[in-house]
């Protein structure tokens, strides 16, 4: 059957946004996902129809960072839930930086 699509809206994880977007931009469909993440996802040569609703890994690392640099200090903790920065422990993550 002949099906036409305005948008696409999803998926929920970068690993399976990439392929959609990459098909979908074959007929110049757009993609807006509202939970895929990676950086990756940002170019505009391999993915021109893909938009997310959330920003990406990499801004919001830049902003800790941006963050972290305005306390005025060189040693700092950060406490996070996995899988925002990746750690090895399924659920919790302690790093601290100097």
């Amino acid at each position: 059957p002949d099906v036409n699509f305005d948008a696409i809206v999803g998926a929920a994880r970068s690993a399976v946004s990439g392929p959609i977007a990459t098909l979908a931009g074959i007929d110049q469909i757009p993609q807006v996902s509202y939970w895929s993440t990676s950086a990756g996802l940002e170019d505009k040569g391999a993915y021109p129809y893909f938009l997310r609703t959330i920003p990406s890994d990499s801004a919001v690392s830049y902003g800790a960072a941006q963050l972290f640099d305005s306390f005025d200090s060189n040693r700092f903790s950060l406490l996070a839930r996995d899988p925002i920065f990746r750690c090895a422990h399924p659920c919790l993550c302690i790093a601290g930086f100097v």
